[in-house]
C-alpha cells in the first residue's frame, strides 16, 4: 500500500512541474472564492487533537472546464501518532456552479455547491471516519467597498452523514446525522500580490443534538510569487469546542 502511495506522491509532484508553464492569459484573482481556476494546491498539514496528532501531504486538484464550473478533489496522505499508521485518509470531492458574478455591484456573486467526503481512510488506523458525508449548499458574494478590496461570502450548507461502519465504534454512536453549517468567508486584499481570508464557522453536526455543535475560525494568507503561475501561503483552522487545530503551509500551481 505504501509503495502505491509513494508512486501517487511522485506523480503529483511531477504533475506540478509539467503544468507550471500552461497558464491562462486572463489575470487570476482567487481572493474572491467565487472565482474558480484549474490549479494544484500542495498542502503540508499538521493537526493537533486532544490525544493525538496527524500530519502529512494533502494535495488538492481543481479542474474548471469554464469559469462557471469547478470540480475539486483532495487526497490526504497522513500519519497518525495515535496508531503509528500512514495512509490515505478520507477523500474529499467538491463541485461548484457559479452562474452569476458582477463585482461592480454590492451583490457580487451567487453559486451552489456539493461537498462529499468518501470514507477511504481506515478508522482503526486513525485515518478515517468510516462515514459518507454529503453537503449541498449555496453561497453569495457581498462587495463591501468601492475598490473591491473587502468582500464577504456567506455559505449555508445542509450536512447528511451516514451511519459509521467501523466495528470498533460503540452501538450508541452509530447513527445518521442531519446537520447544518454556516460560515462567512471574508476577504481582505492587501496588495496586488497578497490577501487574507478570515472565516468564522458555526457547525451543527446533528440538528437534534446541540452537544455536538462546534465553532471554528479559519485564517488563510496567500502571496503571489509569480503572477498567475505560483502562490504560497499559510492556513490555520481552530475548532474551539472539539479542541482541534490544523496548520498548513502550501504551494499553488495554476494550470
Amino acid at each position: 500500500m505504501q509503495k502505491y502511495l509513494l508512486i501517487l506522491v511522485v506523480y503529483l509532484l511531477e504533475l506540478n512541474v509539467a503544468i507550471a508553464q500552461d497558464t491562462s492569459a486572463k489575470e487570476k484573482d482567487n481572493s474572491k472564492p467565487t472565482n474558480v481556476y484549474s490549479q494544484v494546491d500542495n498542502f503540508l498539514e499538521f493537526t493537533r487533537y486532544k490525544t493525538y496528532n496527524t500530519f502529512g501531504y494533502n494535495p488538492k486538484l481543481s479542474y474548471t472546464p469554464n469559469e462557471d464550473n469547478a470540480l475539486n478533489i483532495e487526497m490526504p496522505l497522513l500519519y497518525s501518532t495515535k496508531t503509528g499508521k500512514f495512509g490515505l485518509s478520507d477523500i474529499r470531492l467538491r463541485y461548484f456552479y457559479i452562474p452569476y458574478r458582477d463585482y461592480s455591484k454590492t451583490f457580487g456573486a451567487f453559486g451552489v455547491s456539493v461537498d462529499m467526503f468518501v470514507p477511504t481512510g481506515k478508522f482503526e488506523d486513525g485515518l478515517g471516519s468510516s462515514s459518507w458525508r454529503f453537503s449541498p449548499g449555496f453561497t453569495f458574494g457581498l462587495i463591501l467597498n468601492q475598490s473591491q478590496t473587502i468582500s464577504a461570502f456567506p455559505v449555508i450548507s445542509y450536512i447528511y452523514t451516514t451511519e459509521p461502519t467501523a466495528s470498533s465504534i460503540p452501538e450508541e454512536l452509530r447513527e445518521v446525522d442531519h446537520g447544518l453549517n454556516a460560515q462567512v468567508i471574508t476577504s481582505f486584499v492587501l496588495s496586488e500580490d497578497a490577501f487574507i481570508l478570515v472565516t468564522p464557522i458555526y457547525d451543527l453536526k446533528d440538528i437534534q443534538d446541540e452537544k455536538e455543535d462546534d465553532f471554528m475560525i479559519e485564517i488563510e494568507s496567500v502571496f503571489d510569487i509569480a503572477k498567475d503561475k505560483y502562490q504560497i501561503g499559510a492556513f490555520y483552522r481552530g475548532a474551539f469546542i472539539s479542541e482541534s487545530h490544523t496548520f498548513r503551509i502550501f504551494f499553488t500551481v495554476f494550470l
